[in-house]
């Protein structure tokens, strides 16, 4: 296979080797040398893929995986299966779904909104209003931008509404601004959070 086969069946391999591993061991920090091993071996022969939260996933800059590897570890579980979820959309090399991607990036921002917000039935824009009210500082241009966000999600080819039947023209490119996007997004607001507590949250 690693001599022979075609490029995403040698990383599909390797993915599985690696989560045989990870799946086996209680030992984050050995899962962590494995993974770090072969991202430097990636970088070093220019391979265009490294391991991102368990993944191998077509993304190289090293300020773009740190973002989503954090993001991917919130104490949050529903935002994190999310992110985790668009992570795997993303990563699928046979058949990558980028629509998919973007709804569940977007969602994660949503859900940790509802969450920190103590309002789990509250729109987006009502759960951002909550948390201002009760004293985190969110910009007003950050507020319009997280919220453009999500208006593009909603509109862009049905990404966010099954029923539709347009089809989604949704690129890599924006499939992964938005992964790392909402990434970041996610890790700033429970950033902010953990600063006000949750008693003031």
């Amino acid at each position: 296979i690693i001599s022979s086969a075609p490029y995403n069946e040698v990383l599909d391999f390797l993915w599985y080797v690696c989560h045989w591993i990870a799946t086996h061991t209680t030992s984050t920090s050995f899962v962590h040398e494995i993974y770090n091993g072969f991202n430097q071996l990636f970088e070093k022969e220019y391979v265009g893929y490294r391991f991102i939260a368990g993944e191998i996933v077509p993304i190289t800059d090293k300020s773009e995986s740190a973002e989503i590897e954090q993001a991917c570890l919130i104490p949050f579980d529903g935002a994190r299966t999310q992110l985790q979820k668009a992570l795997g959309f993303l990563s699928d090399r046979e058949h990558p779904d980028y629509k998919n991607c973007v709804k569940e990036s977007i969602s994660a921002v949503e859900s940790v909104c509802k969450v920190i917000s103590g309002n789990e039935k509250a729109a987006l824009k009502d759960a951002i209003n909550g948390l201002i009210a009760n004293g985190m500082n969110i910009h007003g241009s950050l507020k319009s931008a997280i919220l453009a966000l999500y208006g593009y999600a909603s509109d862009e080819g049905g990404i966010r509404h099954a029923e539709r039947e347009t089809e989604s023209t949704v690129t890599f490119e924006e499939a992964k601004f938005m992964m790392v996007t909402c990434s970041a997004i996610v890790n700033y607001l429970v950033a902010e959070y953990g600063k006000h507590g949750a008693g003031n949250a």
